[in-house]
């Protein structure tokens, strides 16, 4: 596995998310309550079903053949995490004043 290329995508992705996390928080506070109400049940249960599928491949291929699945199954993990820690600062942006018109 080409760990640099998965970086080299994630780590803009993640923080693509963030900037357009961040826009819809701003400008569509009702439309951002209702993403962070679904975010806070799904990424849990995608996280838990994304470890479940690691250890299920895991047993089934033994630790020598899964465990670049496992590898990329942990970053998946990390960016899946860096996403859910970061739902209340958004929270607290669309809890701000409506910013001025141009």
């Amino acid at each position: 596995m080409d760990w640099k290329f998965l970086a080299g995508i994630l780590v803009p992705a993640i923080g693509a998310c963030f900037v357009w996390m961040t826009g819809t928080a701003r400008k569509d506070p009702p439309l951002w309550k209702l993403i962070s109400r679904t975010l806070k049940w799904r990424l849990p249960v995608l996280a838990g079903a994304l470890v479940g599928a690691t250890l299920a491949s895991a047993m089934i291929k033994g630790w020598d053949q899964a465990q670049d699945t496992t590898l990329f199954a942990a970053v998946l993990l990390f960016a899946i995490a860096q996403v859910f820690l970061a739902l209340p600062f958004f929270d607290k942006v669309a809890a701000l004043p409506p910013a001025p018109k141009d």
